[in-house]
């Protein structure tokens, strides 16, 4: 997992960012893990290696999060870990590639879960 020690190190001062982007990704993604000197938003990614249920995401509690990947098991699964660890709200949203772009298969809310919707 990278980004998330920063997000704890910012937790345990009392700051609380809006949003939180826990991404799954390829282990030789190169995204900057320098998010708080330039993002008002969380930035943590899941490696590809890394077992979900494993992850400690205790520093998502109270937090809105977008979970995002290409696996649907794997979105499936992080979507309920932050959910589990306490998150406010958590997004899912699915990707595949269509040529050279990116899109949207399918997404997934808690909040709209929890009211039935």
């Amino acid at each position: 997992m990278r980004g998330d020690d920063t997000l704890r190190r910012l937790r345990r001062s009392g700051v609380r960012p809006g949003l939180a982007f826990v991404d799954l990704v390829a282990e030789h993604t190169t995204v900057p893990n320098d998010w708080a000197e330039w993002a008002a938003q969380a930035h943590v990614e899941v490696h590809d290696s890394e077992s979900i249920r494993r992850l400690d995401l205790r520093f998502l509690v109270g937090l809105h999060v977008i979970a995002s990947g290409f696996d649907a098991d794997r979105v499936e699964q992080l979507h309920e870990a932050c959910k589990a660890a306490g998150a406010a709200r958590v997004v899912s949203i699915l990707h595949c590639w269509r040529g050279e772009e990116v899109r949207t298969v399918s997404t997934r809310d808690s909040l709209a879960e929890k009211v039935g919707a």
